[in-house]
């Protein structure tokens, strides 16, 4: 995180609060799963098969908790729902997608 914001130069950086949280999402993982990212890299790149990346599935789905404690998941993917909310859908099940895979990972080795 230091290395990405010193290449900033003097000009700075704006997403001290988003590098922050990325930075605790890297902790976690590794903590969790024993996957380590570098920090530009990783849960900021899109893995194959999905469609948002495992950091912003993630953000999306913390964002919205209460959300998933009102409406049942299934809901948030009907036709005429505002797309916020079905993007909401979309990224409870990214989240679950990088789970089950990160689970099957850690099971496998």
């Amino acid at each position: 995180m230091l290395v990405s914001w010193s290449e900033t130069g003097q000009k700075g950086t704006k997403e001290t609060t988003e590098d922050t949280a990325t930075l605790a999402l890297h902790v976690l993982t590794n903590a969790a799963f024993g996957v380590a990212y570098a920090f530009n890299a990783g849960v900021r790149k899109l893995a194959p098969g999905h469609d948002m990346t495992y950091r912003d599935s993630l953000n999306l789905c913390l964002g919205n908790i209460l959300t998933f404690a009102i409406l049942p998941k299934t809901y948030l993917y009907l036709p005429f729902l505002p797309r916020r909310l079905k993007r909401v859908g979309e990224a409870a099940k990214e989240f679950q997608q990088y789970m089950t895979e990160m689970l099957a990972k850690e099971r496998n080795s």
